[in-house]
C-alpha cells in the first residue's frame, strides 16, 4: 500500500472515514495501518465463541483487553442489554454484528475498523448503528463497503480505493435543468437493447460509468448520470443524490434514519435503499406536496 494512503488517512481531521473498495483492498488498507496504530477490528466475517452467553463473552474480552470500559455501557450503546444471557449462537445476523463492535469498543483502540457496516443489518440495526455514529461515538472510525449506496448513507468523508488512489467523494446532489426523454440503450455483450423510462427503477454512476437497474437487473449505458437525467426528467425521475437518478413512480418510502441520513426505498425492490442528499429533502417534499 502507498504511504500517500496511510498519510491521507491518519492525517485526516475527519472522525469518521468511509471506503468504496473490495475485501483485498480493505484488507490492505488495514494491514497498513495495523502498523501504526491500534486498531479495534470488525471483519465482515467474523468468528464467535457461540456457547458463550452476551454478557460473558464480552466480559472476557473486557479481561483480555484490561479493559476499564464498562461492559454494561457497551451491551447498552449497542442495545444488547436484552440479550444479556443468550448465547451468542442464539443472537441473528444483526445482532451478532452490534455483539462485534461492542467487543472492539471494550479494547479502546485509536481507530475502529469495521467492515461492511450497514450490509444485511435490520432496519433498526441499521438505523443504530447510524445514529452512534453520527451522534454517540467518540471514537475515530474508518468503515469499508463494496456498496456505494451503502458508503452514501453512512455519515462523514467518503473515499473509493481507485486503482492506486484513495480519492474523496463528494456526497452533495447537483441540479440540473431538464431536457426531453426517451428510450434508453444499454448494452449487453453483442446485442443492444432498449428501455422504455417507465420500465427502470434508478441509475446509478460508479467510477464514471453508469449504469440502471431493471427489476433489479443492471445494465451499463454509455449515458452520463447527467445525460439520463436530462432526458428523464420529463418522465417523473429525480436526481435524489449526486450519483442516483431515482424513478418516483418506483419509490413506496422515504426513511430518515438520523439527523443528517436519508435514504428511498422502492416497491420493486424493497431490500434496497437510494440514498437521498440531505439537500435534496425540501425539493423531494416539494414534489410530494408535503
Amino acid at each position: 500500500m502507498k504511504d500517500t494512503w496511510k498519510r491521507q488517512l491518519l492525517d485526516s481531521g475527519e472522525r469518521l472515514i468511509h471506503i468504496e473498495c473490495d475485501d483485498q483492498g480493505s484488507r490492505r488498507l488495514r494491514e497498513s495501518l495495523r502498523q501504526e496504530v491500534s486498531l479495534g477490528i470488525v471483519q465482515r466475517q467474523e468468528a464467535f465463541y457461540e456457547e458463550m452467553k452476551t454478557a460473558e463473552y464480552l466480559r472476557f474480552f473486557a479481561r483480555l483487553f484490561r479493559s476499564v470500559c464498562s461492559v454494561e455501557t457497551a451491551m447498552e450503546t449497542m442495545r444488547l442489554s436484552a440479550q444479556a444471557q443468550t448465547p451468542v449462537g442464539k443472537l441473528d445476523f444483526s445482532q451478532r454484528r452490534r455483539l462485534a463492535i461492542a467487543r472492539e469498543m471494550l479494547r479502546q483502540p485509536q481507530i475502529l475498523w469495521i467492515e461492511e457496516p450497514l450490509l444485511n443489518l435490520d432496519e433498526t440495526s441499521r438505523a443504530l448503528i447510524l445514529d452512534w455514529l453520527e451522534q454517540r461515538s467518540s471514537l475515530r472510525v474508518i468503515t469499508t463497503t463494496m456498496s456505494l449506496k451503502l458508503l452514501y448513507l453512512l455519515p462523514g468523508a467518503a473515499f473509493t480505493l481507485d486503482a492506486d488512489e484513495l480519492v474523496e467523494l463528494n456526497n452533495e446532489a447537483e441540479v440540473l435543468p431538464p431536457h426531453p426523454g426517451d428510450k434508453i440503450p444499454v448494452k449487453l455483450e453483442d446485442k443492444i437493447l432498449v428501455f422504455d423510462p417507465q420500465e427502470i427503477d434508478y441509475a446509478e454512476s460508479v467510477r464514471g460509468k453508469c449504469r440502471i437497474v431493471v427489476r433489479g437487473n443492471e445494465f451499463i449505458t454509455s449515458s452520463t448520470i447527467q445525460e439520463l437525467e436530462d432526458r428523464l426528467v420529463r418522465y417523473g425521475f429525480f436526481r435524489c443524490h449526486r450519483s442516483y437518478l431515482v424513478n418516483m413512480e418506483k419509490v413506496k418510502e422515504l426513511i430518515r434514519w438520523t439527523r443528517n441520513s436519508y435514504g428511498l426505498k422502492l416497491k420493486t425492490q424493497p431490500d434496497v435503499d437510494i440514498p437521498l442528499s440531505k439537500g435534496r429533502v425540501d425539493e423531494l417534499k416539494r414534489l410530494w406536496n408535503l
